[in-house]
């Protein structure tokens, strides 16, 4: 269910975040997996957002905390890191769509 061994280097940390799967993916919701990432951090966390596991539960090795929220904030702190990051290209081409707008009266 979830695995923090391993022997990867600290830059793969994103790529191999051990996590549990919460939906598993189906033709109606189009192969979409939901995916609820795992922490070992030891700092409080609100019960409502969390599950914890404890290592005195069976099959439980290490203490860690399945982040139920993680998904809705990784995403709003991801826009709003990002919000002024615009290419060259993508700047002109909001210029020219916003160039012809036609503007009712």
């Amino acid at each position: 269910m979830v695995s923090f061994d391993g022997n990867r280097p600290d830059s793969s940390f994103k790529e191999f975040r051990p996590g549990v799967v919460g939906s598993p993916p189906t033709k109606n919701n189009r192969f979409q997996t939901g995916w609820y990432p795992c922490s070992t951090g030891s700092f409080e966390r609100f019960p409502n957002e969390t599950v914890h596991l404890d290592t005195s539960d069976t099959g439980i090795d290490r203490e860690c905390y399945i982040l139920l929220k993680y998904r809705q904030y990784f995403k709003y702190s991801t826009l709003v890191s990002r919000k002024f990051e615009l290419t060259g290209q993508k700047k002109t081409e909001l210029r020219n769509k916003m160039n012809n707008l036609e503007w009712g009266e």
